[in-house]
């Protein structure tokens, strides 16, 4: 059996010419996430979910075939109204490319107009400093919703400009 395990570098990290990131402070210990709001950069249902609460099965249409085992996701309905977050724990081979998720979903949502975003999640050390870096080939530059803690539910709204480290200071709790 292989075991995937997803790293994240930490400041220390030799970071490439042209690489995206973060560099910042927040809340001590916590979890920082960011969740691109641009119009582009996210993947889209291959079939509509509607079993709330109970199916822990979803397709997403994945034209890349990019790894997304271990991958966190916000799915939002097309009006972005619902919303939630969830992690996708393995996906299945072959043409229906299902993928089973750590937790069902609380709404429903349809194939057209739903928008399943990338989350990249970090964790500020015990001095609230924090340091996260975009994989190579998604989303750079733009606008994110930054949100401290584990909820997800507190967001400010950040621009990050591509291939540079962006420094940002959140608001502390």
């Amino acid at each position: 059996p292989v075991m995937k395990v997803r790293m994240s570098p930490d400041i220390t990290y030799p970071v490439p010419r042209g690489a995206t990131g973060v560099r910042g402070r927040a809340k001590r210990e916590c979890p920082v996430q960011l969740v691109c709001r641009e119009k582009s950069g996210y993947y889209k249902l291959l079939l509509e979910y509607g079993n709330p609460g109970k199916e822990r099965f979803i397709a997403i249409y994945n034209p890349d075939g990019a790894d997304l085992d271990g991958r966190r996701f916000r799915i939002e309905g097309r009006d972005g109204s619902d919303w939630e977050y969830f992690t996708i724990l393995h996906t299945a081979g072959g043409e229906d490319k299902f993928s089973l998720m750590d937790r069902p979903l609380q709404n429903s949502y349809k194939k057209i107009g739903t928008r399943v975003i990338p989350v990249y999640e970090t964790r500020t050390d015990r001095n609230g400093d924090f340091f996260l870096l975009l994989p190579q080939g998604e989303s750079g530059g733009g606008e994110y919703a930054v949100s401290v803690g584990a909820s997800g539910s507190r967001e400010s709204v950040v621009k990050l400009e591509a291939g540079k480290i962006n420094e940002i200071l959140l608001e502390e709790e």
